[in-house]
């Protein structure tokens, strides 16, 4: 059984586009909807009852997006896919390696939930975009520095070096998350970002190489308690964006009226002092 509450919070973002959004099982599609319409298709298996991808998921001809369960990684075959697919949603924990002889040039973004994925740069050769949980070594960052990205999100951040390492990759978009960097230290090799987003670095405290981006444009920070500088944003001229979310005490009201001079087009402050 479905429960209620999660129905409700699936029924804002089911990617079903049909008048009345609703979860259904897969005896029902061809019955329920027009495979055409659908650009975006969820795979909830909440009781495992779902143990591989049907086969006829590559007559969804119109299909985008793709998440699915990491169980069924190893289910994954290029000619079940639709041809239109690009974008790969994985979800799930622990650890997991891609099949080596699974190979798919055709998806150019890849998202993982909370587990750490490992690759080579011949199973996903068209990646434009990449959100991925590094392990303690940070080993996938040897796999994305053979990539030209323009996007990329990564969590457990715990060293400094991956600013060097993803220099020459060409990213115009960065975020970071969940890991126990003290500074930003090296991000000013990143010289063609556009927009910054960091998010959970409780031991976070010094943002002073952020002023060295000048081409950044957006700039998202949250629940990061302990920045002892945040005046350096002061300094970004070609900022246009700027979001601070649950950062207490770090100093933020001392200079509230010189960030509301520097004339952005948005901003947003909650939270946060």
């Amino acid at each position: 059984m479905v429960d209620e509450k999660q129905k409700s919070a699936w029924q804002k973002t089911m990617p079903f586009f049909l008048e009345d959004p609703h979860v259904i099982s897969w005896n029902q599609i061809s019955e329920k909807i027009n495979k055409k319409q659908i650009t975006l298709l969820r795979i909830l298996s909440l009781d495992d009852t779902i143990l591989e991808i049907p086969e006829y998921i590559h007559t969804f001809s119109n299909l985008i997006e793709l998440e699915v369960p990491r169980k069924f990684i190893l289910k994954l075959e290029n000619k079940l896919l639709p041809s239109s697919l690009k974008t790969l949603c994985i979800t799930g924990n622990g650890q997991c390696t891609w099949p080596s002889n699974l190979n798919l040039p055709n998806i150019d973004t890849l998202k993982t939930g909370g587990f750490v994925l490992r690759f080579t740069h011949s199973n996903l050769n068209g990646l434009k975009n990449l959100v991925l949980k590094l392990d303690k070594n940070a080993t996938m960052l040897n796999v994305i520095q053979k990539y030209r990205l323009n996007s990329l999100g990564l969590t457990n951040v715990n060293k400094n070096e991956i600013f060097e390492k993803i220099s020459l990759i060409g990213l115009n978009q960065l975020g970071i998350a969940i890991g126990r960097i003290e500074s930003l230290s090296g991000i000013t090799n990143l010289n063609t970002l556009k927009i910054l987003n960091i998010t959970n670095l409780p031991r976070l405290s010094d943002l002073s190489e952020i002023q060295f981006l000048s081409k950044l444009e957006e700039l998202s920070i949250q629940y990061c308690n302990q920045i002892t500088n945040p005046e350096v944003i002061l300094k970004l001229s070609s900022l246009r964006k700027l979001e601070i979310v649950g950062c207490k005490n770090i100093g933020l009201n001392s200079i509230r009226e010189k960030i509301n001079s520097m004339n952005l087009e948005k901003l947003s402050i909650l939270g946060s002092s």
